[in-house]
Order: structure tokens, then sequence, then C-alpha cells
């Protein structure tokens, strides 16, 4: 699968942002879509065009809702990433994770 322009855009929009210094915490999925919606805004990423204005009083449209699960997905994905190599580091010295059958039977 080959992601749009507008999609790429998004993802790396979210991935500037979460890659940001901060207190080493997670960022929560809200904070992250607020500074999305601000970098991109109204710009349209999608090539939605007229569908856009196809919403009652311009709330809630496509464009807003297809922003906010591209984000939502790519934050869960981007820090259960984070969390993964966050363990790794931590169980550098353990080598019965990697190796666990040859230590298990390693006096066999």
């Amino acid at each position: 699968m080959i992601p749009s322009e507008g999609t790429v855009k998004v993802v790396r929009s979210a991935e500037r942002f979460i890659r940001q210094p901060a207190s080493g915490q997670a960022v929560s999925v809200s904070v992250v879509k607020q500074f999305v919606l601000a970098d991109i805004w109204t710009d349209d990423v999608f090539l939605l065009k007229e569908h856009i204005q196809d919403t009652q009083f311009g709330i809630e449209n496509h464009h807003f809702a297809l922003l906010s699960l591209v984000v939502s997905v790519f934050h869960k994905i981007r820090l259960h990433h984070i969390a993964k190599l966050s363990t790794l580091q931590l169980q550098t010295g353990n080598s019965r994770k990697k190796l666990s059958k040859t230590i298990l039977f390693k006096g066999f």
C-alpha cells in the first residue's frame, strides 16, 4: 500500500511534534492533533476539493475527520515503537530473551 501525499504530510507533521524534546513523558493524542491542525489547518492535503464544504456549518467535516483518524493511528503506532525501543534498551544485558531455547537447553 502506498500512502497519499496528504497522509505523508500529516504523518510528518505529527512526527515533528512527537520528536520535539520533552520531559520524557508520552505526548497525548489530543495535543498532537492540535499541533497538526495548527500546522496544516485548512490546506486541502487529502484533495477533497468541494467535498470539504459539504457539512453543516463547516464543523466536523470529512477533512478534519480524516486528519484526526490518521493522527490517532500514527500516534498509537509510534508510541508502541518508542516503548519497544526503550524496553529493548533496558534489557540489553538479558540474553535469555534473545536466546531462549539455547539458554534453556545449554547443559544438554
